[in-house]
């Protein structure tokens, strides 16, 4: 008498699948954003656009997940502004600390950028218009 059981791959494919159905989907770490926030970042973008002040600022960031720049924003305070900036098809931030009148007040300023937002990239850009 023969036996019929399937060949091994074939039980080990079954088995996988099966265990897979079991777990549960990936969540991104990132929080997702609140409803609303992505068009209110947009529209905060928007007018610090039109309405730049300065000569020169502290680009700390390019962000695109609206969590991460309201992350940006408690930690940074008052000072961080941003602007649009597409990357291809996404809507992004560049993200700025201060309003400086010139490049070597905003040199110095790079010390004070609180440590939660700081990027090593973080570099004194002429503030876009």
């Amino acid at each position: 008498m023969t036996s019929q059981t399937p060949p091994a791959t074939a039980t080990v494919a079954a088995a996988t699948e099966t265990v897979e159905q079991a777990l549960p989907k990936v969540i991104a770490a990132t929080r997702p954003p609140a409803s609303g926030d992505q068009a209110r970042y947009d529209a905060m973008a928007r007018e610090f656009a039109a309405n730049p002040t300065g000569n020169f600022t502290v680009q700390i960031q390019i962000l695109c997940d609206p969590g991460n720049l309201g992350a940006a924003m408690r930690d940074g305070g008052s000072e961080v502004w941003f602007v649009p900036q597409a990357i291809g098809a996404r809507s992004c931030y560049r993200v700025f600390w201060g309003h400086f009148a010139t490049r070597d007040e905003a040199q110095r300023a790079l010390g004070r950028v609180p440590a939660g937002i700081r990027d090593r990239s973080a570099a004194v850009k002429a503030v876009p218009r």
